[in-house]
This record gives C-alpha cells, structure tokens and sequence, in this order.
C-alpha cells in the first residue's frame, strides 16, 4: 500500500484547506474567532444558574474559562479542516454579530 499525497489525504477525508500554510491560517483565525465566541457567550450566560447561595460569580467564573477553552479548540480544528476560505467568512460574521450587538444572544422562535 502506498502513502498518499497532502491532497489526497484532504480529498479522501473530506478537508477543505489547499495546504499546510492554508490549514495553519485557518486555524489560527478558527481559534482566535472560537475563543473569543466563548468568552462572550460564556461571559453572558455563565452565571445563569444562581450558584452558591444564589451568587452566580463562581458559576460566572467556570462560565467564562470552559467555553473560552472549548471555543478555541473547537476553532483551531475547523479551522484547520477548512482552512482560509472557510474560516474567513465565519469570522467575519462573528465580528458583525459583536458589532450589531446580537452575539451571544438565544434565538428563541
């Protein structure tokens, strides 16, 4: 059986990036995009539930770490999946959601 080729490998398991510097590029915008998503989210709503004695500051303080941690995880790896033209679009649309003052908020219908 032969080894298969940077592109191969990306066709065969489905990646989008074009390259290593893509992956990499993608990444890195993945995770700065995916924490920053985290932080916000988990900044809004991480005390939520009341906490101890019904002070939400240590459930506010677990809320802002985890998902900030979760978010740039998650990122790097779909970032580094898409690669530059996938990611670039989300993060665009994160920033306009920040702008617009509509991130981190529920859409209940």
């Amino acid at each position: 059986m032969r080894d298969l080729t940077f592109s191969e490998t990306t066709e065969v398991s489905g990646g989008l990036a074009k390259s290593f510097g893509d992956a990499i590029g993608g990444a890195l915008i993945g995770c700065v995009a995916g924490a920053s998503e985290g932080m916000l989210i988990g900044g809004i709503h991480g005390g939520d539930g009341g906490g101890i004695f019904g002070i939400g500051s240590i459930g506010q303080l677990f809320g802002l770490f985890i998902p900030t941690i979760q978010g740039a995880i998650a990122g790097t790896i779909l970032g580094a999946a898409e690669g530059l033209e996938g990611s670039e679009p989300i993060a665009i649309n994160w920033v306009n959601q920040i702008g617009a003052g509509t991130a981190g908020q529920q859409n209940n219908h």
